[in-house]
């Protein structure tokens, strides 16, 4: 029975993720043939290409996307946890204060940039910035496993156990497949919609509404990275943010604006009456002076 261990997993997710041997071998510390004969013996073993080669380097085949997906977030999970073993065991102790984030580009660049100014001035705090998915961000903040999550509005679900500070908007788009991006949205009627989650449906439901769009029934892709192959595979379509350039985009979707009118938020979120003076200090300097959350010397 075939098995792949963490280091072909490791080479795997390095080469999806530069879509270039060269660099992903650097990166690992092999040579280009050492890394492309793991590659070969994953594609053996999972029973088809997972790479197709271009003349800029190698590129994700629809396969490819979706076991990248799956096993990129399940290896960051693994990572995290592995690393919060350490960091129990480890005489320093624990972080000052643990961030969670949505394990989406767009949350993740914004919690990086507001962890990257608050260190600037507050050098000795111990931060933990770890990505999950909207369940666990919700469970591991209720259970109070982490100070703090940086997440979208959209995502956090029902908002009585939370409080939020608005931190940015982003534009949200119709992620169709290329074939449609120029037939116009009127094209998408009777066609499935597709979304990560569940707390999603109503805002894309409302968008279509204001098109006049009816979709023939909503589906579900259970990651945000997937929805691009599912789109297209299905002859579908989605409202979301756009995808960072990367890997993980797929030539094959075209991505249509919607109007103004709609938008997403990044928030970040924290148990009522249950912060710490740390995440206090964190959210204050966000927005200094904001009434939503008491300062650090107040609690």
């Amino acid at each position: 029975m075939p098995t792949i261990n963490m280091r072909q997993i490791e080479v795997f997710l390095c080469a999806a993720k530069h879509q270039n041997i060269s660099r992903a071998a650097q990166e690992l510390y092999i040579s280009q043939p050492a890394l492309s004969k793991t590659i070969s013996r994953i594609e053996k073993d999972y029973g088809g290409p997972l790479f197709s080669r271009t003349n800029r380097g190698v590129q994700l085949t629809e396969e490819g996307r979706e076991l990248y997906a799956r096993l990129d977030f399940e290896y960051h999970r693994f990572r995290v946890s592995v690393e919060d073993i350490f960091r129990q065991m480890r005489r320093s102790g624990a972080p000052d204060l643990r961030i969670g984030c949505l394990n989406r580009e767009v949350a993740f660049l914004v919690a990086q940039e507001q962890i990257q100014a608050y260190t600037l001035q507050h050098p000795d705090m111990n931060i933990a910035l770890e990505r999950y998915d909207a369940a666990s961000l919700r469970r591991k903040l209720l259970c109070e496993e982490l100070d703090l999550v940086l997440t979208l509005e959209s995502e956090l679900g029902p908002p009585s156990e939370f409080d939020t500070l608005f931190l940015c908007e982003y534009p949200l788009f119709f992620l169709v497949p290329k074939a449609l991006g120029e037939a116009g949205l009127e094209t998408l009627n009777g066609r499935p919609l597709i979304l990560e989650s569940a707390v999603q449906r109503r805002l894309a439901e409302e968008i279509c509404a204001s098109y006049g769009i009816r979709p023939a029934e909503v589906r579900y892709a259970g990651s945000y990275y997937v929805l691009s192959t599912r789109i297209v595979r299905e002859g579908g379509f989605s409202i979301d943010s756009k995808m960072v350039r990367s890997e993980t985009e797929t030539a094959e979707l075209a991505y249509l604006p919607a109007k103004r009118a709609f938008h997403g938020k990044v928030v970040l979120a924290w148990r009522k009456e249950k912060h710490t003076p740390a995440a206090a200090d964190f959210a204050a300097f966000l927005r200094p002076g904001d009434a939503g959350m008491p300062s650090a010397d107040v609690i």
